[in-house]
């Protein structure tokens, strides 16, 4: 994986992956940065140094969305295996594993206050997961596969979008759709 200086284009470092690179994220607090390749590991690297902080076999299968949490503990790892696993960034254990979804995951994102997490299917599923306790909160149906998942910024509100181009709005607490 290559970063580059965005206002001036230089190459600032090449980080070894070993693996087809599916999807990055940084963290909030800047200080990781993380790489889901098609094997369904995700290797975590400090920054900006570049050194290699930790690698994880997370899934069985091509990591397809990743989101770190708020406070940049956790990171949660979405894949075409129709799982999501959350893991503690400093010490590689898994906290969680999410079951539930029947098609891929491609989609997911924490709460603000990191206690929640979305996670969007193409089984056509948003589910809206608490991460301290099991099972999910909320399940809300759509006639199309999901791509996309958001929680507005108080947290009330999430939006959807579907591969059939639409973006649906829903109200957290109720699971009432709004528009």
């Amino acid at each position: 994986m290559r970063l580059w200086d965005a206002t001036t284009g230089t190459l600032k470092n090449e980080l070894p992956c070993g693996a087809c690179i599916w999807r990055c994220a940084w963290s909030s607090d800047g200080n990781y940065l993380a790489a889901g390749d098609v094997s369904g590991a995700v290797q975590i690297w400090n920054m900006p140094s570049g050194a290699p902080h930790r690698k994880i076999a997370a899934h069985s299968a091509s990591i397809e969305t990743m989101s770190f949490s708020p406070d940049s503990h956790k990171i949660a790892l979405g894949s075409i295996d129709k799982t999501v696993t959350v893991w503690d960034v400093q010490t590689g254990q898994r906290l969680r594993k999410l079951n539930g979804h029947l098609g891929e995951i491609h989609s997911l994102v924490f709460s603000q206050d990191g206690r929640q997490l979305l996670t969007g299917s193409y089984d056509g599923y948003v589910k809206s997961w608490s991460i301290d306790v099991e099972p999910e909160i909320n399940v809300l149906g759509h006639p199309d596969p999901v791509s996309s998942v958001a929680f507005s910024p108080d947290g009330k509100s999430l939006a959807c979008g579907c591969v059939d181009g639409l973006i649906r709005i829903w109200e957290v607490a109720s699971g009432q759709r709004l528009s």
